[in-house]
């Protein structure tokens, strides 16, 4: 039963699921009201988003298993009830798991690049899954650097489904209609949430596993600057959502509603990251 749990907890069901969502969101919360108005429906079908939204949920998923296998040794020390830790599993079957999700993420970028005639942005596939691969290998380990090279990759997820209705978009951009710069300040303004949101997320994960990263010389925020610096950083990172937040609200568009919906679960979660941090209990190993 418990192993069952930790391999539940490995493939982290919830975070997937939320990914999965945000394409749905976005899809008939924003694109489908703002096209509908101009007389233009999706271009995406039923099947594309949701492959679109499986092929996303492929590469983060991908993307969480390498981080855990490049990161076995420190979670021996911070979390020992880990998968990969508690039940470890030959290389070889983990890297035909591995390499199995690469290549069931890119058969489908390869299949919706054919049916959407979108050949052209096939690249972005293996861009996203090596980026995930070398922060987990390299970057992870060199501070700030990888916390946003993640944060930035999850900001980047509305902007997805921007390049799949890109054919929609050049026709608003043809028609001359209003809206167009109303729809990507609010598309900027929700990654940028949803990029600092994440940020805040990682270094608060930093200052949690400090103990583990210290024993592989890894260079956290948390380990370089300490614990204040860690907590002021976490602060402005909050302070930046809550004025975005501030931001939308003074907005008075067809969309704001949704946008500060979801912004304010985002910034809630950060001050609740906030408050984590304040709460830590540090060994003097790890003082300023």
């Amino acid at each position: 039963m418990k192993k069952t749990l930790r391999f539940a907890r490995f493939l982290r069901p919830i975070n997937l699921i939320m990914v999965f969502a945000v394409f749905w969101i976005f899809e008939y919360f924003l694109f489908e009201p703002y096209f509908a108005t101009r007389g233009l429906g999706l271009l995406l079908n039923g099947y594309q988003l949701d492959l679109l939204a499986l092929n996303t949920v492929l590469v983060a998923l991908a993307g969480y298993v390498i981080n855990d296998w490049y990161d076995r040794e420190i979670d021996a020390v911070n979390k020992p009830e880990r998968f990969l830790v508690a039940h470890p599993i030959p290389p070889k079957l983990f890297y035909t798991f591995y390499i199995g999700l690469l290549l069931a993420g890119f058969s489908i970028a390869v299949f919706l690049a054919i049916d959407l005639d979108y050949l052209q942005w096939l690249w972005l596939y293996p861009v996203f899954t090596f980026g995930m691969w070398y922060y987990a290998a390299t970057l992870k380990k060199k501070g700030i650097a990888g916390n946003i090279l993640v944060s930035l990759a999850i900001a980047f997820i509305p902007w997805l489904l921007i390049i799949a209705e890109l054919q929609n978009l050049q026709s608003v951009v043809a028609s001359k209609t209003d809206g167009l710069s109303d729809l990507f300040a609010h598309l900027l303004a929700i990654s940028a949430l949803m990029f600092l949101s994440n940020l805040a997320r990682e270094l608060l994960k930093d200052a949690e596993d400090a103990e583990g990263d210290a024993s592989k010389n890894s260079a956290s925020v948390f380990l370089t600057k300490g614990l204040k610096k860690t907590r002021k950083l976490v602060f402005v990172i909050v302070l930046a959502l809550l004025g975005l937040e501030v931001l939308l609200l003074s907005q008075s568009s067809w969309m704001t509603e949704y946008f500060v919906g979801v912004g304010s679960i985002v910034v809630l979660t950060s001050a609740f990251a906030l408050f984590k941090v304040r709460k830590m209990n540090v060994k003097q190993t790890f003082t300023e």
